[in-house]
C-alpha cells in the first residue's frame, strides 16, 4: 500500500475516534442524566462535540498533508522503482505549442513510440509528419535511448 493510502487509513482512523468519542459523550450524558455517574449532561455533550471537530481537524490535516503521522515524507516524494527499459522523452509540436510526454522501449524508434500513443489531436497520425532535434537532424527513425532533449514535430515535407 503507497503512502496516499496510509493517509486514508490514518484519517478514518481520526473520524472514527471523533464519532466515538461523541457518541460516549451521549452516552456519559444520558448516565449522568439518570443518576448512575455524577456528570452534568450540560459538560458532557460540548466536550463530546469538541472532540469530534478535533478528531475531524486532525483527520482533514492528515489527508491535506497527503502524508501520515508515522511516515513523515508526502508520499510523491517517497523514491520509486524505475524501468531501465522505458525511455521518456518530450516532443513539442511548434504548430499547436503543445508539449507531450512520450515513452516507449529505449530500442524503439521515435516513429514507433509516438505512432503506438498519438499524443496530437489536431494532426491526424497518418499524414506526413517528422521529428526534429535542437540541431534541427531528422531524428524520426532514431531510438529514443539516443535521444536527447526536447523534439519538435514537424507537419508536412
Amino acid at each position: 500500500m503507497g503512502k496516499r493510502g496510509h493517509a486514508k487509513k490514518q484519517a478514518a482512523r481520526f473520524c472514527i475516534l471523533g464519532l466515538a468519542s461523541l457518541l460516549g459523550a451521549f452516552t456519559i450524558a444520558w448516565m449522568g442524566g439518570h443518576g448512575y455517574l455524577n456528570v452534568d449532561p450540560n459538560v458532557a455533550v460540548p466536550a463530546g462535540f469538541v472532540l469530534l471537530i478535533v478528531f475531524m481537524v486532525l483527520g482533514a490535516f492528515s489527508l491535506q498533508a497527503d502524508t501520515s503521522f508515522i511516515a513523515r515524507k508526502s508520499w510523491r516524494n517517497q523514491p520509486q522503482t524505475i524501468d531501465s527499459n522505458i525511455c521518456k522523452r518530450v516532443v513539442k509540436s511548434m504548430e499547436f505549442n503543445i508539449e507531450y510526454l512520450i515513452y516507449g522501449p529505449c530500442t524503439s524508434s521515435l516513429r514507433e513510440a509516438l505512432l503506438d500513443d498519438w499524443p496530437f489531436e489536431d494532426v491526424k497520425s497518418g499524414s506526413a509528419w517528422y521529428v526534429l532535434d535542437k540541431r534541427m537532424n531528422d531524428v524520426t527513425d532514431t531510438p529514443l535511448s539516443e535521444i536527447e532533449g526536447t523534439v519538435i514535430l514537424e507537419v508536412g515535407l
